[in-house]
C-alpha cells in the first residue's frame, strides 16, 4: 500500500493536473474487474500479484529504452509469458 493516496488516486491526479504522459505500470492484487476502468492512455501495463520480478523489469526496460516497445501495453498480460515472433 502506498502512503497518502492509492494508485488510482495518483492516476486521477496525473490526469487532473495534466502531467505529461508518463507510462504507468500498475502492480495490483485486484482482479480484472478492479482495473477495467483504468485509462489505457496512462496505464500501459497491469501486473497482477503475485508476480514475476523479471516481468516488472522487462516492462520498465521497455518504457525506458530508446527503442520503446510499441507492442507493450495494457493488453499484454505481464504476469504471463510474452509471445515473441
Amino acid at each position: 500500500m502506498m502512503p497518502v493516496m492509492n494508485g488510482r488516486e495518483v492516476i486521477e491526479e496525473m490526469l487532473h493536473h495534466r502531467v505529461p504522459r508518463i507510462p504507468v505500470i500498475v502492480v495490483t492484487a485486484s482482479g480484472e474487474g478492479g482495473t477495467a476502468d483504468l485509462d489505457p492512455e496512462v496505464v500501459k501495463v497491469i501486473i497482477r500479484k503475485p508476480f514475476d520480478v523479471a516481468r516488472v523489469v522487462e516492462a520498465v526496460r521497455a518504457f525506458c529504452s530508446d527503442d520503446a516497445d510499441e507492442e507493450l501495453d495494457a493488453s499484454w498480460p505481464a504476469d504471463a509469458p510474452r509471445v515473441t515472433m
